[in-house]
């Protein structure tokens, strides 16, 4: 699958990977192990920035800090956590400019 990311990204205007951990990860009470994200995610961002036609996006729906080797490589990462059922609209809404994904608190 590593070289049809490849073969996609090189032919697309853009590219957004979505990338991430699960619950049976990100536990409270239980030390992670590592900082990285799982499996072969990193070794495919690197992989497709180094190919890619366009700009790159990442999002990283994840609980919990991570090491992003390949971050200078990259045009932006949405950090997105655990966002729900709801997710995936509210990050198609930032990525098509709909919603400013700045930070707020309530007030």
């Amino acid at each position: 699958l590593l070289r049809e990311a490849e073969t996609v990204a090189a032919a697309a205007d853009a590219t957004v990977l979505v990338l991430g951990t699960h619950g049976f990860w990100e536990l409270e009470g239980i030390d992670q192990l590592h900082e990285r994200l799982l499996g072969r995610q990193d070794e495919l961002v690197s992989r497709v920035a180094a190919v890619a036609k366009g700009p790159v996006i990442v999002v990283l729906n994840v609980g919990s800090p991570k090491a992003l080797p390949w971050l200078n490589k990259v045009s932006a990462v949405v950090l997105s956590h655990f966002g729900g059922q709801e997710m995936a609209s509210a990050v198609a809404s930032v990525l098509f400019g709909r919603t400013n994904p700045s930070g707020r608190l309530p007030t």
